[in-house]
């Protein structure tokens, strides 16, 4: 099942990592629930242990433009009646009606509302520079005198005969090019030669040579990955909404297109630095991504 998430609900789980505490905190959380046994989809949950039990920290967040209504509450309310939470904070984008406070506080549910701040840290509009790379993975055998490339199938399997290890060839390459320096280079690299696009080569060495079987069942002695990229730069402009709340400025926000599927949020306390995230959808998981616009004006 898909989870879903927005600005809003970013910012409001980048704003609880920064409390100390040794809860587990994640977005988009699927409970149980007692009576039906279906899993519910919880938009933030702080699980936390004490002594031998488990406690759960629900948060859930709407983003409207008018406040939080009595009844959006009871809709809370009455879904974690039936889930594990131990206590339910409930966070608006527009404040809260008077009724809705009311039931909130009868129910001992704890309300957030994001308040206009008194300054503002960050520009309305944020430019992001993503990096867009499509890419070729290829095994380095060793054949004679010489390295040959070769292209695996995608289900060969890397082993260490010593260890008696395993490794999926395409779960290497794809845990090799999601490594956050490997982006940062490359978009630095290409700022310094003014380029947009560029394609780039990047060898992995092992320690020493793993083994693979390839066609028609060959041993092959593989001592590293070659993967040949093709990487685009872009600018995407993010129109940033602002607030303060928990005590801190807060920023966040998407791409006016429904193509660039980003979301960025920022916070800052007073006499802190700027903590940030920006992230980026790969089929049904976020990433994050390496880089904030250096033209940005964040300060």
């Amino acid at each position: 099942m898909p989870k879903r998430s927005n600005a809003f609900q970013q910012v409001v789980t980048l704003l609880h990592k920064q409390f100390k505490n040794n809860g587990i905190i994640t977005e988009s959380k699927f409970l149980c629930d007692s009576i039906t046994g279906k899993l519910r989809e919880v938009d933030i949950v702080i699980e936390t242990k004490v002594t031998n039990y488990t406690v759960f920290l629900s948060i859930e967040c709407i983003d409207h433009k008018r406040p939080a209504t009595v009844e959006w509450v009871e809709k809370m309310i009455g879904k974690h009646q039936n889930l594990p939470t131990s206590r339910l904070v409930l966070v608006s984008k527009s404040g809260f009606t008077k009724n809705a406070e009311k039931k909130a506080q009868a129910y001992n549910a704890v309300t957030l509302s994001l308040k206009e701040a008194e300054r503002t840290c960050w520009p309305d509009i944020l430019t992001i520079e993503t990096l867009i790379a499509k890419y070729d993975g290829f095994l380095m055998v060793f054949e004679g005198e010489g390295i040959k490339l070769l292209p695996p199938s995608s289900n060969w399997v890397l082993y260490d005969k010593n260890e008696g290890i395993m490794f999926p060839v395409k779960t290497i390459i794809e845990f090799l090019i999601k490594k956050p320096e490997i982006g940062e280079s490359f978009l630095q690299h290409m700022a310094r030669e003014g380029k947009d696009q560029n394609n780039f080569t990047l060898d992995f060495n092992f320690p020493h040579p793993l083994c693979c079987k390839g066609f028609d069942n060959q041993e092959l002695e593989v001592v590293g990955l070659r993967v040949l990229f093709s990487a685009n730069k872009t600018i995407v402009p993010i129109f940033l909404s602002q607030g303060e709340i928990a005590e801190s400025y807060v920023a966040f926000g998407e791409p006016t297109d429904n193509k660039s599927q980003l979301q960025a949020a920022f916070i800052k306390k007073d006499n802190q630095e700027i903590v940030s995230e920006v992230r980026i959808k790969e089929d049904s998981d976020w990433l994050n991504l390496i880089k904030v616009g250096g033209d940005s004006g964040l300060s």
